[in-house]
């Protein structure tokens, strides 16, 4: 009887992977299907906008979730929240549309996005969290959890309606029933070769290892959206990048468990490198390149959970924060190649630029007021890219106004003194390197752009 334990286990948890997968499905699509019921496609303005709020607060805030579920007694709370979450957005968006007769106010829509920003990122964490701890990390099943997502999106971009958004919430009501209970914990490490890889466990290595996975990411996320940037969108096509996508992220894990982490990187880089010299030669190169760089999205989430052992909710969600800066980079790419005569003129490289004067302005702060912990200022770096480009994004698509640029800041203070709490475990202290940190970059960001500006005229 006891031997057929660990085989009644592993069927528990691969219904619940399984039942995870699907419900990342559900929840990406409802989440697109609910904004887009609240701003159709054709309002490209109010889209731009409202996408922000909903994907910096889906995004960004993961790392923090992420922590804070991985000090959950009860894992399953998270999931909860989530649903209510989505449950008042879809309420909120029916009694809007319903009595707006004069069009869908921005308190309404600022509201929505937040509940489905939130709802998502509570979700992901969770599920991230379920899988790696129930699974032993296993890219496998790293790999089918975070895949669907993609086709979710693709779904709700084509076939987007009430019907729709109404099936989405009533099937992760009623999955949800069938996990959230407490299941048995997977004791002990895997034998397979990608388990066996040991990390230094100190610190700097740590944050180190972090800080490159976060690049990483950053990078396979720019170059994902330059590949399908390059392919026409019509519904049939959207699917199939969705699909794509879906099949690259759930193949990565494994092919690197039967070929190994090391050899299956280098041949991805390797084939994604002759793609993107080939960008123009044909569609189907596009395809591929999109498909390859998929592949190792399991694997950093993998690697990930092995440096942060114990954390997996905030490995994922570090991560998953990741993504916006290397998109919204993309996009601007994109979005202004065509208008520009110049690379160096272009709003990409004002935001590089921007990016990598704060990131050395803040540093030299830190070092200033003595900090020598390498921890602290390895996290400034990922701290600067979040809230940066984020920020310089919003501003240079959505709204330039003074205004705006004081509320941006203040919350990019406020945003950074949260993370460098996480690691400082002193308010006061966190609070005056947030502080300062932005005052003299945005100081002598504004005088160089006078100088320029005058040097110009």
């Amino acid at each position: 009887m006891r031997n057929n334990i660990p085989n009644i286990l592993h069927v528990q948890h691969l219904v619940q992977h399984t039942i995870c997968a699907i419900l990342h499905f559900l929840v990406d699509g409802l989440c697109l299907c609910c904004l887009y019921l609240l701003i159709p496609p054709s309002s490209t303005a109010g889209l731009i906008g409202i996408f922000i709020t909903y994907n910096l607060l889906a995004f960004l805030t993961q790392p923090l979730t992420g922590h804070w579920v991985d000090g959950m007694k009860h894992k399953h709370q998270m999931l909860f929240m989530s649903i209510l979450c989505f449950f008042l957005a879809v309420l909120a968006t029916t009694f809007t549309i319903a009595t707006g007769s004069q069009g869908v106010s921005l308190v309404s829509m600022v509201l929505i996005a937040t509940l489905l920003g939130v709802g998502n990122s509570f979700f992901h964490v969770w599920g991230g969290k379920q899988v790696a701890t129930t699974s032993a990390n296993d890219m496998r099943a790293l790999g089918v959890f975070v895949s669907t997502g993609a086709m979710g999106l693709a779904v709700s971009m084509v076939f987007y309606s009430w019907t729709l958004l109404y099936v989405y919430l009533l099937s992760i009501s009623i999955l949800s029933l069938f996990t959230m209970r407490d299941t048995p914990e997977v004791q002990g490490s895997s034998t397979t070769f990608f388990q066996q890889i040991h990390l230094k466990s100190t610190t700097t290595a740590t944050v180190a290892t972090l800080v490159l996975l976060f690049l990483f990411v950053m990078f396979r996320s720019y170059i994902s959206e330059a590949f399908s940037s390059g392919i026409s969108k019509t519904s049939s096509t959207i699917l199939m990048l969705g699909a794509l996508c879906m099949l690259g992220k759930m193949a990565g894990g494994w092919i690197a468990k039967h070929v190994g982490i090391l050899k299956s990187m280098t041949a991805i880089l390797f084939v994604v490198f002759i793609c993107l010299m080939n960008l123009r030669t044909h569609w189907s190169v596009l395809l591929f390149g999109l498909f390859t760089i998929n592949l190792t999205m399991p694997i950093t989430l993998h690697l990930a959970s092995r440096v942060l052992p114990g954390k997996e909710g905030l490995a994922f969600g570090i991560l998953a924060a990741a993504l916006m800066p290397g998109y919204l980079l993309s996009v601007s790419t994109v979005s202004f190649s065509a208008t520009q005569t110049g690379w160096l003129t272009s709003t990409s490289a004002i935001m590089l630029w921007a990016l990598l004067s704060t990131i050395l302005i803040e540093l030299l702060v830190l070092l200033q007021l003595g900090e020598r912990r390498k921890n602290i200022l390895l996290a400034s770096i990922i701290i600067n890219i979040l809230t940066n480009v984020s920020l310089n994004y919003y501003l240079f698509f959505v709204s330039y106004t003074d205004t705006t640029v004081i509320i941006g800041e203040a919350l990019v203070v406020l945003t950074e003194a949260l993370c460098y709490y996480f690691f400082t475990k002193n308010l006061a202290q966190s609070f005056i390197y947030s502080l300062l940190c932005n005052a003299i970059s945005f100081l002598l960001g504004e005088f160089f752009q006078l100088i320029f500006t005058a040097l110009g005229t």
